[in-house]
């Protein structure tokens, strides 16, 4: 698994957490990461609307020092550019956002 764990299996990274409330350290059943390319490669994907393209943007676009305004253009080509990488396309999906899962 993704580092043998991370903060939730080390109950010494917050020991102030580990000993207020008692909790006990775990690991995820499932562990998800954001997936751009076939690379990575995209194990599952979830379809986009053009709503949801157009709330993507406009949350860019808060980050002010990065952007002039919504970077629609940006976001509609890296979602088409995963729908096709994830093959997703085929299933007649326009815009994707990709993951790579762990079980």
């Amino acid at each position: 698994m993704y580092g043998s764990g991370g903060a939730a299996d080390n109950d010494h990274l917050f020991r102030e957490l580990f000993e207020a409330g008692g909790l006990q350290k775990w690991q995820p059943e499932q562990l998800w990461f954001w997936a751009l390319t076939a690379a990575q490669p995209i194990t599952h994907y979830v379809a986009l609307d053009e709503a949801a393209l157009a709330a993507k943007a406009d949350a860019l676009a808060k980050h002010h020092s990065q952007y002039d305004g919504p970077p629609t253009d940006s976001v509609r080509w890296v979602g088409q550019t995963v729908a096709a990488q994830a093959q997703a396309t085929a299933a007649g999906v326009q815009f994707a956002e990709g993951f790579q899962g762990f079980f």
